[in-house]
């Protein structure tokens, strides 16, 4: 199956092995089918922050359309229990009906919940994690649930529990959201303006957001990979299928006849550039499935 409608870079990726689910026993029927076999198992949520290989061997993917969301009020909080599969936007938008202006800080944050759980999502200065309590993940070795609470998933920049455990499946997220008295009573307008901020900064479509993590090391804007990306004043003429979008340069953008190894190039070649203009490693944020090199 080809995989191009499914991945933000809308390039071609071939896997033989790919599974939509609706269900969490469904999910757990196709974990114990390859549970002892060679192949690895991968969630692609909704195609943002990755980039897949051509041709995906010994790959199994998986795409979560599980989307249940379950609310219990308490006298000062709001617990919110969200499938692996719920939009990040209907997560704000829960956030306009219960009048909870904090979750419309990722308005307009592509992707779902189960990816925004993994990544962490933030904008400003409010990220994901300072309302998760706990996440219930599938073993892939075995199929079975267990529950992760939020001190053991130990958020950090680069690195959290899921993304040091690749046997973990993460099924659904639960939060902790205090009420508080909104500064406006249109959250709608707010809603419209994040996204009316991110769309004139960043681009709509083509690109997996950041590829590479900013530099935990800096301060300022000397710790954005984008900053120093484009203080290396690098010549992309000789990449034909794709560039850098001008407002920010941490974001590769494809063209029609892009491929997987143009992508898996540039992002190389604009590694090797930056440190030897500027000294600094650039680490992939983007998760690399089905390449036998990393970068």
């Amino acid at each position: 199956m080809n995989l191009k409608n499914y991945n933000w870079f809308r390039i071609d990726s071939h896997c033989e092995h790919f599974y939509e689910v609706e269900a969490i026993d469904e999910l757990k029927k196709v974990v114990e089918k390859y549970a002892t076999t060679r192949y690895k198992i991968y969630i692609i949520g909704e195609g943002s922050n990755i980039l897949l290989h051509r041709v995906l061997k010994n790959i199994v993917l998986i795409k979560l359309n599980f989307r249940t969301i379950q609310t219990k009020h308490e006298s000062k909080e709001l617990i919110i229990k969200l499938d692996a599969g719920v939009q990040i936007d209907d997560l704000v938008n829960l956030g306009i009906k219960y009048e909870l202006q904090s979750l419309l800080q990722f308005s307009g944050i592509p992707g779902c919940m189960g990816g925004a759980t993994f990544m962490n999502i933030h904008y400003n200065d409010t990220s994901l994690s300072d309302f998760v309590q706990y996440v219930t993940v599938m073993e892939k070795s075995t199929g079975k649930l267990r529950t992760i609470p939020k001190n053991k998933i130990h958020y950090a920049y680069k690195t959290n529990f899921f993304k040091q455990n690749p046997n973990v499946i993460i099924v659904n997220t639960t939060l902790k959201i205090k009420k508080t008295r909104p500064t406006t009573t249109n959250l709608k307008a707010i809603k419209r303006e994040i996204i009316r901020k991110r769309n004139s900064r960043y681009p709509k479509s083509n690109t997996c957001g950041c590829f590479f993590y900013n530099l935990d090391q800096k301060k300022g804007k000397e710790k954005s990979a984008g900053y120093q990306i484009e203080k290396a004043n690098l010549d992309l003429s000789s990449f034909k299928t794709l560039h850098l979008h001008p407002g920010h340069k941490n974001m590769i953008v494809t063209k029609q006849g892009c491929t997987s190894d143009d992508i898996f190039k540039l992002a190389q070649w604009i590694k090797e550039k930056v440190y030897e203009k500027t000294g600094h490693t650039l680490e992939p944020e983007c998760r690399l499935i089905g390449f036998e090199t990393s970068l």
